[in-house]
């Protein structure tokens, strides 16, 4: 996602559609997770992380590619509908396996390492996808490619050998029915679609047309403002180990709310366009803190037999938020345009600041 953003505008120009319109990029990339993410999560907890893991891989990485190639709107939006299949288990069994090799503080501390080589990722993405604009809409697309390599990487490689829930079905279905009523959980899944509305609603979708109606800017320092979230978000994620042992992971958690809640308020006033740096700064530190800790919060409510499927249904939800939020920020756009967006992100901040508070207020 943070490769292809900076091209929404020209793809809007190109394709003459409309700003709404092409936030169904977005939506149709993050709508299959919604279903297959449990799936996938069984399947995993069943068959074995690798036996789902290696042909996402390979359906995210061609799906992705052939975005390139595509004539029209409509062809573009049932590739990206495909390349979300196969990432409805990436991110899910990604954390899923790092709980399999990694406890106590090891685990957050993985976490931690984990999105911070994502924020790597992060930070040269959009700078890339932004270049790669400037010669034409297509060209992000050519990046997915790089997931091919990676499969195989993973099919020959990497060596994980989590204990497979021989368990029948109805057992299964029963322990998970049990887990997924604890009501500390439910508050964690709940946090984590309201972190992921914010993060694609008014950062990767709206802010790339903030960034070129307001301040003029073209794509290539949309990509360079946005690669900003991913610097902070890899020193604070880098750090998370470190910072959980002297700070809490519960603190931290909910301090990461205030910090979305700050960028926000102050995204919404912001005269100058470089000095969007400074809250897009502020907010990758919140998501440094947020997101890693929020799987391992999960990861830790959740037991060892069936931890792929909970993270999946972690998946699900983060991508009901990642359908969601395009769809409702675009809806208070409509209504109230960016100071309207950005303040009511803010807002939802503070109430995912005080669910947190109270579901660890003990």
């Amino acid at each position: 996602m943070s490769s292809v953003t900076p091209a929404f505008p020209e793809i809007a120009r190109e394709m003459e559609i409309s700003v709404r319109e092409v936030a169904m990029l977005v939506t149709a990339f993050t709508f299959p997770g919604i279903f297959l993410s449990p799936l996938f999560g069984i399947l995993a907890d069943r068959f074995g992380r690798k036996a789902v893991v290696v042909p996402s891989l390979f359906l995210f990485g061609g799906a992705g590619f052939a975005c390139a190639f595509a004539p029209n709107f409509e062809f573009l939006i049932i590739m990206r509908l495909l390349q979300g299949t196969g990432a409805s288990s990436l991110g899910a069994l990604n954390a899923t396996m790092i709980s399999d090799l990694f406890k106590g503080n090891d685990r957050i501390t993985a976490m931690g390492y984990n999105s911070g080589v994502l924020s790597m990722g992060a930070t040269v993405y959009p700078a890339i996808g932004g270049g790669l604009a400037l010669f034409g809409w297509h060209y992000p697309f050519l990046l997915p490619l790089l997931a091919i390599p990676v499969g195989f990487l993973v099919l020959f490689k990497l060596d994980i050998r989590q204990p497979l829930n021989g368990n029948s079905l109805k057992k299964y279905f029963s322990d998970l029915g049990v887990a997924l009523r604890q009501p500390r959980l439910v508050s964690l899944f709940l946090a984590s679609i309201l972190s992921f509305i914010l993060l694609y609603g008014p950062v990767l979708t709206y802010l790339p047309f903030l960034i070129e109606s307001r301040f003029g800017g073209d794509s290539l320092v949309i990509g360079i403002l946005i690669s900003c979230v991913a610097i902070t978000n890899g020193l604070s994620s880098g750090f998370l180990g470190k910072l959980a042992l002297r700070f809490g992971e519960r603190t931290l958690l909910k301090l990461s709310y205030l910090l979305y809640t700050l960028a926000f308020l102050m995204i919404s006033n912001v005269a100058y366009l470089w000095l969007l740096a400074v809250p897009i700064l502020i907010y990758g530190l919140g998501q440094g803190t947020n997101l890693p800790n929020i799987l391992n919060q999960i990861s830790r409510e959740a037991p060892e037999q069936i931890r792929g499927a909970v993270l999946a249904i972690n998946g699900m939800v983060l991508r009901t938020g990642q359908t969601l939020g395009p769809v409702i920020v675009g809806v208070i756009y409509t209504h109230f345009d960016f100071e309207g967006v950005y303040l009511i992100s803010a807002g939802i901040a503070i109430f995912a600041f005080l669910l947190m508070w109270f579901a660890y207020r003990e």
